[in-house]
């Protein structure tokens, strides 16, 4: 600091006001040419403005010192607080690690209950706990209630039996019936009319009558329909046909589940077995008709010809030339050939094309009663022959008498939870189930008895500890 005032000390002052003082120039006023010149300047007034040059170059060397020592003290304060805060900086991070240490010195032989995770029991909202539970005891309950109702009225033979179902459309499985069955047994007359066992002749207008006899059957079941075949059992419905079929053959009762039985070999299968052959015997018969047809279409032509030859010769016949002896006889024996021909051929062909289009007829029938149409489970032939014990006594197989419709119409659980922590939360559930059901007389389509049955169960205790399921009063 101390050169830097000796440098400004040293430095150059401008005589008058300094390096940067401004100066006054004074214009001076014109005279004339003839004007005598100015004289020497006054000693003392120039030592005077010498020395005020002088103090006023002090004073600004004073101001650039002082402006010096601020700009240091300045600078050096902000170091020293600098030096303070970095200074106290570590003091505070020492600090710190000492009393984290210390803090896990303690932690060591305490136990940190705040990192022990509680356990909490989650309760589903949109369904109760235990729910399949409650719902197989409540079918349980409901069924036993529906079995005590039905079973005064399932009066069964030794080759009768019960059929236990679901199906609302139990007309349409009815109408399937009587469809495929007279539909068979009208082609099967149409095949007998005109292949009969033993071929006795031939006649163009009762095949004709059997043949136009089996297509109205065939038209019906080719219609469009909403369904041929009973609906599909809804989960719940085949749990609640289980526990009824379970509780009436707990009670010595011979009962059969709808959808779960095997397809008895009666009349419908005999039947649509028989139409399969007499269709296949039709079909060769066809073919020997159509053979038939061509041999006496070569017998026509081949005496068709001989008759114009034998008019012929005696239309020109002359003295020279006579016509052969006994003309008009051979031609008379000749034409009662030919006209014979023509009729077996025109049978043949009439014939040839009546099995066509009952061959074409029995096929279209088969395939028609084998389809499981669109939202169906059964086609129309399996549909007909497990219902043909509801109409008819198949030979060795039972005959069913009763028919037990059984639907689930609802079901509701109520839920109580109550969360008091670890082992104690309690939960209480009452699950019920309302079964809709009729038993209806196979032979007379007479419904004999009516009603709903319901069943409830609850579930009750502590999750974790110990449940228990009781069945409520059934109704």
């Amino acid at each position: 600091m101390a050169d830097d005032e000796d440098e400004l000390a040293n430095a150059p002052v401008d005589p008058v006001g300094g390096a940067d003082a401004p100066t006054d120039e004074v214009e001076a006023d014109p005279v004339e040419e003839d004007a005598e010149a100015p004289g020497p300047e006054d000693p003392r007034l120039l030592e005077a403005k010498i020395a005020l040059a002088d103090a006023q170059a002090a004073k600004a060397r004073e101001e650039v010192r002082k402006a010096k020592r601020e700009e240091d003290e300045a600078t050096d304060d902000l170091s020293r607080q600098k030096r303070e805060a970095a200074a106290k900086q570590t003091v505070a991070e020492a600090d710190k690690a000492a009393a984290a240490a210390r803090q896990a010195e303690v932690t060591a032989f305490i136990p940190d209950f705040s990192k022990v995770v509680i356990p909490e029991t989650k309760v589903p909202s949109d369904r109760p706990l235990f729910e399949s539970v409650l719902a197989q005891r409540a079918i349980t309950s409901a069924a036993e209630a529906l079995g005590e109702r039905v079973r005064p009225y399932l009066k069964l033979g030794a080759e009768e039996y019960a059929l236990i179902t679901s199906g609302e459309d139990f007309v349409s499985v009815d109408a399937a019936f009587i469809e495929v069955s007279s539909g068979m047994a009208q082609l099967l007359a149409g095949a007998d009319a005109l292949n009969p066992p033993q071929q006795a002749g031939f006649a163009a207008a009762p095949i004709i009558a059997a043949v136009a006899g089996a297509l109205p059957g065939l038209m019906s079941l080719l219609v469009p329909r909403k369904t041929i075949s009973s609906s599909q059992m809804e989960l719940d419905s085949t749990a609640a046909c289980a526990a009824v079929a379970g509780e009436l053959a707990a009670h010595g009762l011979r009962v059969r589940l709808d959808d779960f039985r095997t397809v008895p070999s009666g009349k419908i299968v005999a039947d649509e077995a028989r139409l399969r052959s007499r269709r296949n015997a039709l079909a060769k018969l066809k073919f020997e008709s159509d053979a038939e047809h061509s041999l006496q279409e070569v017998h026509v032509s081949s005496e068709q010809a001989r008759l114009t030859a034998l008019e012929k010769q005696r239309d020109e016949a002359t003295a020279k030339l006579p016509a052969p002896k006994d003309v008009d006889g051979q031609i008379e024996t000749v034409r009662d050939r030919r006209d014979k021909a023509l009729r077996l051929s025109r049978d043949a062909s009439a014939r040839s094309t009546q099995i066509d289009e009952l061959v074409k007829s029995i096929d279209a029938f088969t395939l028609a009663i084998h389809i499981v149409s669109a939202g169906g489970t059964r086609s129309p032939f399996v549909a007909a022959a497990l219902h043909e014990e509801l109409r008819e006594v198949p030979s060795k197989s039972a005959k069913c008498t009763r028919v037990v419709f059984i639907k689930s119409t609802s079901g509701t659980t109520e839920q109580f939870y109550r969360g008091r922590g670890p082992l104690s939360d309690k939960v209480d559930s009452i699950g019920s189930v309302s079964l809709s059901y009729w038993v209806m007389d196979a032979a007379t389509s007479d419904i004999l008895v009516a009603g709903i049955a319901g069943g409830s169960a609850r579930l009750h205790g502590v999750i974790g500890n110990e449940l228990r399921i009781d069945f409520l009063e059934k109704g």
